[in-house]
């Protein structure tokens, strides 16, 4: 037998050896149970959050969309959906918070979610059905799953002031050209039984909390 063969005989005799005496070491088992134990329940472990509450209920409403047809609350029953309110001549914060909605938007359609997206104008004076197609044509606005709503101002004005609870300003001339009207920039979250369930910003943060509350209450159970 050469030395290389007796060095490598004594080093698999010092291996194996080690192992045994691991082995039957209790503190060996009761680490491997602990690592066998916590990932069984990591699953258990993930924090859920709740679910946003319940702040308020819409009353029924029935106005009329893009394309010159009544739609309404309950067209929109069993779905959860999302709001936002805006008026076509806005100059200000309604370009950006259309791109944000528009955002919000590819993400549902890129995990096929079944939730809605509802505009109203504050404008509906302006607002026309026929301005609300153009507007959503040159906004790139996608309406299989995204809907425009105009309709009598004070039906809409109602709707906002005591039912979405946000506020609606009177229409003012700024210039000859530049009008503005004061409303709500936030996104509003609706159940699938027409429940407020929370207000959203519009920035980054703020589209990444409504798309995952939105996607949270829809797999609620009725």
């Amino acid at each position: 037998m050469t030395d290389e063969q007796r060095v490598g005989g004594r080093t698999d005799m010092k291996s194996g050896s080690f192992w045994l005496r691991l082995k039957r070491n209790p503190w060996f088992w009761s680490a491997v149970g602990g690592i066998v134990f916590l990932t069984a329940i990591r699953p258990l472990m993930r924090h859920v959050p709740e679910p946003p509450p319940i702040l308020s209920t819409l009353p029924d409403f029935a106005l009329v969309d893009q394309s010159g047809q009544m739609f309404g609350s309950s067209d929109l029953r069993g779905h959860v959906y999302v709001v936002s309110f805006f008026f076509t001549t806005c100059r200000s914060i309604c370009p950006a918070l259309i791109r944000s909605v528009r955002e919000l938007n590819h993400r549902y359609e890129s995990i096929g979610a079944d939730i809605k997206i509802v505009s109203f104008t504050v404008d509906p004076d302006h607002d026309s059905p026929k301005v609300l197609e153009q507007y959503a044509n040159d906004m790139e606005i996608d309406t299989k799953r995204w809907t425009l709503l105009t309709g009598e101002k004070k039906s809409i004005e109602n709707l906002l002031i005591k039912g979405f609870r946000v506020d609606m300003g009177e229409k003012a001339y700024v210039s000859d050209s530049l009008v503005d009207i004061a409303h709500s920039s936030k996104i509003v979250l609706v159940d699938k039984n027409g429940n407020v369930r929370g207000y959203y910003g519009t920035d980054s943060a703020g589209i990444d909390e409504v798309f995952h509350r939105s996607l949270h209450v829809a797999g609620e159970r009725d």
